[in-house]
């Protein structure tokens, strides 16, 4: 039986939570998913929203559809 190399860090996957005392939320190295899951906390953050919009457009436009098929 031959042993498998661990699997390489991919640091793309890695977000990082700060919780402050006054409960604001710090985010580094945010993904769509993380953000998804902010927003149905539902903070009323502007930059947020804004961030989550743009995450959106860039998905859903044909520049990066080519991108995730190969092209």
């Amino acid at each position: 039986m031959i042993a498998q190399p661990p699997p390489q860090d991919n640091e793309k996957n890695i977000t990082e939570l700060t919780i402050a005392p006054d409960g604001r939320i710090f985010v580094f190295g945010t993904s769509r998913a993380i953000l998804e899951v902010l927003e149905a906390l539902q903070p009323r953050d502007e930059k947020l929203q804004c961030l989550l919009k743009q995450v959106r457009r860039l998905e859903s436009s044909p520049a990066s559809l080519q991108k995730r098929s190969g092209s």
